[in-house]
């Protein structure tokens, strides 16, 4: 059988909350495009949007703490 995929189709993400509500396994991810959407409130987010706030993360260095290394003969 050939089916034909749905180009709007969507998938919910188990486990995420939305950043706007905070509503637990409300939010969906669009194949077509891989933007995620709120079914609670509404809140929508692209993937350059997500992107976009991934880079914005990662371009600081992260400081966890000193290491001293001390050589032991």
């Amino acid at each position: 059988m050939n089916y034909k995929q749905n180009p709007k189709q969507k998938r919910f993400i188990a486990g995420a909350n939305c950043p706007s509500c905070d509503e637990l396994d409300s939010l969906a991810l669009y194949s077509h495009d891989q933007s995620i959407e709120c079914v609670s409130c509404g809140y929508t987010q692209t993937s350059q949007q997500r992107d976009q706030t991934e880079n914005k993360e990662h371009s600081s260095p992260l400081t966890i703490g000193d290491i001293k290394i001390t050589r032991v003969d």
